[in-house]
């Protein structure tokens, strides 16, 4: 339920994706877990969300969807992070990739944190 809100009730109505798509992506989910990390010196943060999909072929269709949501929600790089879908934005720098039946959701600071 959570990726289908992530997608389709996005706080900016130009980010959300229709009723449709985002219920479609969001079938298929079979868990996920998240961290998230503070650098108390520097005031830094890192989001990680990690998706357990039923399938490959779900895991496929939710990252066609969230590329679609982080194209519209952030600005879209031409060069990837480690081989890895990537945008920028206020939040920093975002990195998206699937592995399988996996697909991860990196936000943080800059790039030298996400090669870590």
């Amino acid at each position: 339920m959570y990726t289908y809100l992530i997608l389709n009730k996005a706080y900016d109505l130009d980010w959300q994706l229709s009723d449709e798509t985002a219920g479609e992506a969001a079938e298929g989910w079979g868990g996920d877990a998240y961290a998230i990390y503070l650098n108390e010196e520097t005031n830094q943060v890192v989001f990680i969300l990690d998706y357990v999909w039923d399938s490959f072929a779900d895991a496929e269709e939710f990252a066609t969807a969230f590329r679609s949501y982080a194209d519209a929600r952030w600005n879209s790089t031409d060069s990837l992070i480690l081989g890895h879908y990537a945008w920028t934005g206020a939040d920093g720098v975002i990195d998206f990739f699937q592995n399988g039946d996996r697909a991860v959701w990196v936000i943080a600071p800059d790039t030298q944190i996400i090669d870590l």
